[in-house]
């Protein structure tokens, strides 16, 4: 699948009458053609979908429900001690990353430049090089995770429901 089929399907259940519980994502996400893993995960679990090679994850974080998506991830080497590999995987990143905001930029002209930020997600689940916007409601970020305990960089787009 595409990457521009993925984010016409992202914009178009955004801008859906999608009822913005976990349950209710994750009933649209099925309906709209994603795949479960079929793996049984307790209640509080993040729900796991994939639409050809992109994965998803719905998950409510302090009360807010997350939809966050994994386009490409690369592993790190964990015996590189200067931490070279950082800045090459940041290099193979990017130019895609580039492509998926071009993407989600032309497909959503009515939403606004800037996510509406969620402190807790952006301390425990901060995005590297991020981009955003936002609606009166959602709001979607691009960006990509570099973990430092050897857990690949996640090259991903998340979208949230802005905070009350």
């Amino acid at each position: 699948m595409s990457d521009a089929a993925t984010i016409d399907q992202v914009v178009g259940l955004l801008r859906s009458d999608v009822d913005w519980t976990k349950a209710g994502l994750v009933e649209a996400l099925s309906r709209a053609g994603w795949q479960s893993d079929g793996k049984e995960r307790p209640p509080d679990y993040p729900v796991w979908r994939s639409f050809g090679e992109v994965h998803s994850s719905v998950s409510e974080f302090e009360e807010t429900v997350v939809w966050e998506l994994t386009f490409e991830l690369w592993e790190l080497d964990l015996d590189d001690e200067d931490r070279s590999d950082y800045e090459q995987l940041e290099a193979l990143a990017k130019p895609r990353m580039d492509a998926l905001r071009e993407l989600f930029a032309q497909r959503a002209t009515d939403w606004l430049p800037g996510a509406i930020s969620v402190p807790e997600l952006d301390e425990w689940y901060p995005y590297v090089d991020s981009h955003g916007w936002h609606t009166d409601t959602l709001s979607v970020e691009t960006g990509y995770l570099i973990h430092d305990n050897g857990l690949p960089l996640m090259l991903s787009l998340r979208a949230y429901q802005n905070p009350k």
